[in-house]
């Protein structure tokens, strides 16, 4: 009886085991979605600007700024992506959901957005105005 028990109890931690081994780390997408907004505090040297809110959906970034109360803010497509491309490719938005860089449509081109830390409650990301991220 006592051999039954043990031998049911190594089972079930193996199984807990297996099934925490199993379970893969949230994705890039997964944790840029995750929360209903960023508050971005940006390190500009030129100005300084209070924050900037940000949302992600899987093919949409909005980013936003608050004046008086009122939020303004503009959507645009953007895709993942390990590599700084060199033209925006919009079949790719929505597909990858893991990357290094956040790629925009940009007002002059596209803007790549270099994610240096993400976690459930952080975004550090690099944005080169002067052109090392800059296509």
């Amino acid at each position: 009886m006592n051999t039954k028990k043990i031998v049911l109890s190594v089972i079930g931690i193996i199984s807990v085991v297996f099934t925490l081994y199993a379970q893969a780390p949230p994705s890039t997408m997964d944790l840029l979605t995750r929360p209903s907004r960023w508050a971005i505090k940006w390190e500009l040297e030129e100005r300084v600007q209070d924050y900037t809110i940000l949302r992600f959906t899987n093919t949409n970034m909005t980013m936003g700024m608050m004046i008086d109360g009122d939020e303004l803010s503009h959507s645009r497509a953007y895709y993942l992506s390990n590599t700084i491309p060199t033209v925006f490719d919009a079949a790719k938005v929505g597909t990858a959901t893991d990357g290094t860089y956040i790629v925009a449509i940009g007002n002059d081109g596209i803007d790549v957005f270099e994610i240096l830390e993400l976690t459930d409650e952080k975004l550090k990301m690099l944005f080169d105005s002067h052109g090392t991220h800059r296509v």
